[in-house]
């Protein structure tokens, strides 16, 4: 009895080793670089007709500062934070004339203020304050904003901590907003702070068949009134 005990043991054994040898291995999450068509490839969903992603990385700007690219076979557009953008979603312009309008309607009035108020709000260590932002022809708003703790309530005793990021809200179809930096820093009277943030505010649009991608750099810094 004992010996047909070990006996199935071993057969046991041996069907998982079999398995685990032979089992095929789980495809990776991560994207698949198609080398034929200069593509990614999305990656687990189990067909042949994965929408075909492009990388902004990847592509270099003709002489006019402005990334042009067929938009055919081409589904998503990855950015340089790493979100995806559908191409289908983009606006669309019959001309280059209107693209360029637009474009330059958005640059041209970039609006940035400084928001340098010491008002502040009766609470507890904490603190959050907008120091600047950038307004594009009204339509969306880079903001600029520091949050900090102080070691005292109500803004008192000195700045523990401080943080400088940056939000990108409003219209977000066929525009983004790449930080590059932002950080932030105590003055010399150790009661505000100082923020600084770069970054490119970009434009995607369609025109005629193909994507424009265009940049423009941004700077944004202002004080943070952190201590009474």
């Amino acid at each position: 009895m004992r010996m047909i005990r070990r006996f199935v043991q071993l057969v046991v054994t041996a069907v998982m080793l079999v398995v685990f040898v032979i089992a095929p291995e789980a495809e990776s999450s991560e994207d698949i670089y198609d080398y034929e068509t200069d593509h990614y490839l999305i990656s687990g969903n189990g067909t042949d007709e994965a929408p075909y992603i492009i990388d902004l990385d990847d592509l270099e700007p003709d002489i006019d500062g402005i990334i042009r690219f067929s938009a055919d076979n081409v589904d998503y557009i990855r950015t340089d934070s790493g979100s995806l953008i559908r191409i289908s979603d983009l606006m669309r312009f019959d001309t280059e004339k209107e693209a360029t309008e637009f474009r330059n309607s958005l640059v041209s009035e970039i609006a940035i203020n400084q928001h340098t108020t010491k008002e502040m709000a009766q609470r507890d260590t904490h603190g959050n304050q907008l120091v600047a932002s950038a307004s594009m022809n009204g339509l969306c708003l880079i903001s600029l904003y520091v949050s900090y703790t102080t070691s005292g309530n109500n803004h008192t005793g000195y700045i523990m901590e401080h943080h400088a990021y940056t939000t990108f809200t409003g219209y977000t179809l066929s525009v983004g907003w790449n930080e590059t930096s932002a950080y932030s820093v105590v003055t010399s009277s150790g009661k505000d702070i100082y923020a600084d943030a770069t970054g490119e505010f970009i434009t995607y649009l369609l025109v005629e068949g193909l994507v424009e991608i265009s940049r423009q750099a941004l700077h944004l810094h202002g004080y943070c009134w952190a201590i009474k």
